[in-house]
């Protein structure tokens, strides 16, 4: 990382002054949170990686004064949290004037590192006196795992990462929240609860628990393999008998269907926590912002968008936001959404009340061969 970019950060805030912004978004989003890919470069080409595909077909990152229009226009509309994904956010030399930025908005500012760029230790220090959240991603309880999936001597270096952080926000008793973010797929579902007890070793708050998506670099030949939905119901279950028992960390569960979630906590108990279980993102409190500012309404907007007339309108550095989310292409991607959740096959899903009364997750109408159908049905080959 830079050294020089904290003392070039007020430099960079006085060239932008808010009368040169576009007027606030006329469009509430309702405490909405704006999950922004700030750069497509990243030292790692881990064999998972969502966003592969969408960082090599993106044109140049959005620029620090774009970046600025796009934050303002998002606070004005609503708009509470931000979420720095990559690529590898570290790499981008102005990361500490966006984040600065953010702040100044009020913004609830996280962030997501591959965990082997490492900022100085004043940088560290700058970090977690103004992040809510520090991510670190770790896909293995060992070398052996987490390499294979992310590369060759990431391990050592994510988990020299993790003390790193532990060790600085110890000393500066901050309450930016330290979290690991983990991707279960086949490889590495057996060694769910070591990486859940390492997380707490290594003085992490929180482990985040979701499940391989087939996109981008998952779409590969050599990429790694979901796990069987057997597999991933009892990795689940594992995952919440042990959040009852340790102190730290907290284990976040995400995206498992609300009969799902009903039966652990019955089975199990309510340590767990659980997130991402609306019935659909699509336009409900999620914009997703591509590294060089196409602007979608959720995860899977940013890989059919093209599918939908419109969506070549939603660059932030031609249109403001407001005219962006009131654009027919976010009404009409909403739309279709619900319209193949209503119209799935799945008949676990169709007969199920939560499915009815629109309160589950049953999986993303852009994704098939989602397992979350499958995990409920599993439920009925549990002992009672």
């Amino acid at each position: 990382m830079d050294n020089n970019m904290d003392n070039n950060m007020d430099n960079n805030m006085d060239d932008m002054h808010a009368g040169d912004l576009a007027p606030p978004a006329t469009r509430h989003l309702s405490d909405a949170t704006l999950t922004w890919d700030v750069t497509k470069f990243c030292n790692l080409s881990c064999k998972h990686c969502s966003n592969a595909d969408d960082r090599e077909a993106a044109g140049s990152n959005l620029d620090l004064n774009h970046a600025a229009h796009l934050l303002m226009e998002f606070q004005g509309a609503g708009g509470s949290s931000l979420h720095l994904l990559g690529g590898e956010p570290l790499l981008r030399k102005d990361i500490l004037a966006i984040i600065e930025i953010a702040q100044r908005l009020g913004l609830v500012t996280s962030l997501t590192t591959n965990g082997t760029v490492l900022p100085t230790p004043a940088a560290t220090a700058w970090l977690l006196q103004r992040l809510h959240t520090l991510s670190i991603s770790l896909d293995g309880a060992s070398e052996q795992v987490n390499d294979a999936i992310r590369g060759r001597g990431t391990f050592k270096r994510i988990t020299a990462a993790m003390r790193h952080y532990a060790d600085s926000q110890r000393d500066l008793q901050t309450t930016c929240q330290l979290n690991v973010s983990h991707v279960l797929c086949h490889q590495n579902i057996a060694d769910v609860c070591q990486v859940i007890r390492m997380t707490g070793d290594l003085g992490f708050d929180t482990i985040s628990l979701t499940v391989l998506k087939e996109y981008g670099n998952a779409l590969r030949k050599a990429a790694p393999d979901p796990p069987p939905p057997r597999e991933y119901l009892t990795a689940l279950i594992e995952a919440a008998e042990l959040a009852e028992t340790v102190t730290s960390p907290t284990v976040c569960l995400f995206e498992v269907p609300r009969k799902v979630q009903d039966y652990l906590r019955e089975k199990v108990g309510d340590k767990a926590v659980f997130a991402g279980d609306d019935y659909c993102d699509a336009g409900q409190g999620q914009i997703r912002v591509s590294t060089d500012g196409l602007v979608y309404p959720c995860f899977a907007g940013s890989k059919h968008g093209q599918e939908i007339p419109g969506s070549h309108n939603t660059d932030i550095r031609q249109r403001p936001l407001p005219l962006i989310l009131e654009g027919s292409f976010f009404r009409d991607f909403a739309d279709q959404a619900h319209d193949k959740l209503r119209q799935t096959p799945w008949t676990q899903c169709q007969t199920c009340d939560y499915f009815k009364e629109q309160i589950c997750y049953p999986g993303c109408p852009y994704a098939p061969n989602n397992l979350k159908p499958q995990l409920c049905a599993g439920l009925a080959s549990l002992p009672s």
